[in-house]
C-alpha cells in the first residue's frame, strides 16, 4: 500500500512540475537585426506587414512597421530610400508592365536606388 501511495505522489508531482515547465517555456532569441517595413494605406498591406514582423521576430529580426500617407510613401521609395522592406501594389491597366522600369538604374522609378556605384549593382542589373 505504501508503495502505491508513493508511486501516486511521485507521478502527481512529476505531472505538476512538467505542466508548469511547459507553460513557462519560451524560446529567447537575440535580436540580430532591426528592419523598417513601410506600407501605405489600410486593408491587407499593413496586415501582411504584421504577419511578416511576427515571423521575422521568431528568427531574431525585429521589424518596425510604418504606415505612411501615399505621397510620403512614394517619396520614400523614389527619393530618400529610407526603408528596408516595402509593400507596393502595381497595376498595369491591362498591359504587361516592364519590371526594368521599377528596379533598374535607368528605369523611370528605380525603387531600390540601384546604381553602378553600389557594390555589385552593375553585375545584378543589366538594363
Amino acid at each position: 500500500m505504501k508503495k502505491k501511495l508513493f508511486n501516486l505522489i511521485l507521478l502527481s508531482t512529476l505531472l505538476i512540475i512538467s505542466s508548469f515547465s511547459i507553460l513557462n517555456t519560451k524560446a529567447e532569441t537575440d535580436t540580430i537585426a532591426v528592419l523598417t517595413l513601410k506600407v501605405s494605406g489600410s486593408g491587407y498591406l499593413p496586415d501582411y506587414g504584421l504577419y511578416i514582423a511576427q515571423y521575422l521576430d521568431k528568427l531574431g529580426i525585429k521589424v518596425n512597421i510604418k504606415n505612411e500617407e501615399w505621397i510620403v510613401f512614394i517619396g520614400t521609395l523614389t527619393i530618400t530610400y529610407d526603408f528596408d522592406l516595402a509593400f507596393l501594389g502595381l497595376t498595369g491597366g491591362g498591359t504587361i508592365y516592364d519590371q526594368k522600369e521599377l528596379f533598374c538604374e535607368n528605369g523611370s522609378l528605380n525603387y531600390f536606388g540601384i546604381n553602378t556605384e553600389i557594390p555589385y549593382g552593375d553585375d545584378n542589373e543589366r538594363c
